[in-house]
Parts: structure tokens; C-alpha cells; sequence
């Protein structure tokens, strides 16, 4: 039997297989990292719709459309004005679809990692 899953597929879409699109940003210092596949949009000069309360703590929401996004600071210092970018990301939860964003100060060049690479590191956080 063959161990190797992707190995009926065609050659131009082996890569995909086994790899990952990955977008570095980084907020206040933080340096983030998002599969390509994960990002809805990344937003430059994003406007603060509103303010909502969550917990102790008013999280700025970004109107987009029908969407309320909340942008979520991965930091918790607590966003007061709007960041140069937002990288709005989706999630899918069963048949619930919805978005949230992350801040970024800076939007670096998309590169690829081996995806047995992504996962290790996963595993290793």
C-alpha cells in the first residue's frame, strides 16, 4: 500500500500537498504567522467602526459589509486607534462561518514551509 497520499496526484499539485502558504505580520513586536488558506483579507488602514465590551475590555469592531469583525489584539495590551493593517481571518465552526481580525503593524512577503515543518512546530508550542 502506498504511504504516501498525495502520490496520485498530478506533479504540478504535488506542492500543494506539501506545503503552506504562510503570511508573516508582526504587532507591537510580536511577530505572527497565518496559513495563506486561513486569511480573508488583509486590510490596510482599517477604520474602527465601534467599541464593544467583552470581559473587562473594549474591543474595537471593523464594519466590513454585512460583517462586524472583531479585531483582536494577540498582545491583550488593547487596541485604542486603528492599526496600519488588519488580517482578517476566517473560521468555520460545523456550519457557523465567521471572521475576526488581528492587528499588524507590518504585512512581510508570503513564503512556503514544508508542512510536516508546520506541524512540528505546532506541536512543539
Amino acid at each position: 500500500m502506498n504511504d504516501k497520499p498525495h502520490a496520485i496526484l498530478h506533479p504540478t499539485l504535488e506542492r500543494w500537498a506539501n506545503t503552506l502558504d504562510i503570511i508573516p505580520f508582526s504587532w507591537n513586536g510580536l511577530p505572527l504567522n497565518v496559513p495563506v488558506y486561513a486569511v480573508y483579507a488583509t486590510l490596510p488602514n482599517p477604520v474602527i467602526d465601534h467599541f464593544a465590551h467583552h470581559g473587562d475590555s473594549l474591543v474595537p469592531i471593523l464594519r466590513l459589509g454585512k460583517y462586524k469583525v472583531p479585531l483582536l489584539d494577540p498582545t491583550k495590551e488593547g487596541i485604542t486607534t486603528a492599526p496600519n493593517y488588519a488580517v482578517v481571518i476566517t473560521h468555520q465552526e460545523k456550519s457557523r462561518f465567521g471572521l475576526y481580525a488581528y492587528p499588524a503593524d507590518h504585512i512581510e512577503e508570503t513564503f512556503s514551509v514544508a508542512y510536516q515543518d508546520w506541524i512540528g512546530n505546532l506541536q512543539l508550542s
